[in-house]
């Protein structure tokens, strides 16, 4: 399946950010310490965990920014190249386990998801 996924990871792309956005900051946190993130893909995931705890923070001025600065660092983990097949499983894992820990009440759901916003056309 992810052979497939990979050969465009649009739908991917928003399904992941949309599941993120549902499950929480922490949940997201939680599922990344069950697992080896390689180096090279450290610095997206971890500006994409930053942008997250931000649109968390309910500070309509600021989210704007947040959910693009989303956009942009999974697309740093998901950017062209050879491996692509490989490089999805890492967020598909995560985004399983993030929301196996958002259901188990091991943390507070939001009583509202936050709003779900389509990147600005220079993310995507």
């Amino acid at each position: 399946m992810s052979t497939v996924i990979a050969d465009d990871v649009t739908a991917f792309h928003q399904v992941f950010y949309a599941t993120m956005v549902m499950a929480g900051h922490e949940s997201l946190k939680a599922a990344l310490a069950q697992q080896r993130i390689p180096a090279r893909l450290r610095a997206g995931i971890d500006n994409y965990v930053a942008a997250l705890a931000e649109i968390e923070r309910d500070d309509p001025d600021k989210d704007a920014g947040a959910y693009d600065d989303m956009h942009v660092a999974l697309e740093e983990v998901l950017a062209d190249g050879s491996g692509m097949a490989k490089r999805i499983r890492l967020p598909l894992t995560i985004a399983g386990a993030a929301v196996r820990t958002a259901g188990s009440g091991s943390r507070p759901t939001n009583e509202s998801p936050a709003s779900h916003r389509e990147p600005s056309p220079t993310t995507c």
